[in-house]
């Protein structure tokens, strides 16, 4: 018989919605300003994407201890241009690793 997985804990949203947009709209100046002319596996790429991802689970939450559908969206969505061209098309697979 296989084993149940049991479920976590779910942890609530911590930021309110007005603070949340004020985070992220930080995030995306940094973005614009530094990050994206970064080359992928730059350490501040890297920092950039889990500031990004606390900050999306502090506004969400996180349902039954996973993340939330919104913050996963968020993290494995695809740019509409050639990896070879664009500075953050890292690819992330479910576990968290890139290439």
């Amino acid at each position: 018989m296989a084993a149940r997985k049991t479920q976590q804990e779910t942890i609530p949203p911590t930021l309110s919605p007005y603070e949340g947009i004020r985070y992220l709209l930080l995030q995306i100046k940094q973005l614009e300003q530094h990050v994206i002319s970064l080359p992928q596996n730059h350490p501040d790429v890297s920092n950039w994407g889990s500031t990004t991802k606390g900050i999306l689970n502090q506004i969400f939450g996180q349902p039954n201890g996973e993340m939330h559908s919104k913050t996963s969206d968020f993290l494995y969505a695809r740019v509409a241009c050639k990896p070879t061209y664009c500075p953050m098309a890292v690819t992330k697979t479910p576990n968290g690793d890139t290439f």
